[in-house]
């Protein structure tokens, strides 16, 4: 056991010992490049999740709010459904799953911001200068971008369930 922790003691101290020398321009540790190349690995997985995840999430709550329109396909006319309260609960169940969407894609894109600012981190301390990305600011616009994509797609959901209730509502 403390073998274990001897060792990896002695790796903290390479690594920070390799941080300090490529802050000099030396080579790379290969410690050093298998955390970036980690790192941007984990943000493309990252953002192909996110993206598969709104789309999942963005139809089944449309499906699920257009639902009872799309009756009359099925051979059942919302004429003849007598409770208007069965017919609105679609609508509701849109809306939940629209909150609940939002929740979920706004985690996402708070781990993708992390994981970014890992990514620019690691660039900064460990990559030589050549080596290093040119433009990196910390309140760059383009990081609340997913932040805006999730409010777009909750905002786009809304208005769906919010016609979709209205026009059950006026078919009445």
């Amino acid at each position: 056991m403390n073998t274990k922790r001897k060792k990896k003691t002695n790796e903290n101290a390479n690594y920070s010992h390799s941080i300090e020398n490529n802050n000099n321009n030396s080579d790379l540790t290969e410690h050093d490049i298998q955390m970036l190349n980690y790192f941007q690995n984990e943000f493309l997985y990252r953002h192909t999740h996110y993206w598969s995840i709104a789309i999942k999430l963005f139809i089944t709550t449309v499906v699920i709010t257009i639902l009872p329109l799309t009756t009359s396909v099925f051979g059942i006319e919302l004429s003849n459904i007598t409770d208007k309260k069965l017919i609105l609960c679609f609508p509701v169940l849109g809306l939940i799953t629209a909150l609940i969407s939002f929740l979920i894609l706004r985690n996402e894109a708070q781990r993708i911001n992390a994981v970014n600012r890992a990514k620019y981190r690691i660039n900064k301390e460990c990559l030589p200068s050549k080596y290093q990305y040119i433009y990196y600011e910390e309140k760059d616009p383009k990081k609340w971008q997913t932040f805006v994509i999730s409010n777009c797609i909750l905002i786009a959901e809304l208005l769906i369930i919010a016609c979709s209730a209205l026009f059950i509502w006026r078919l009445y």
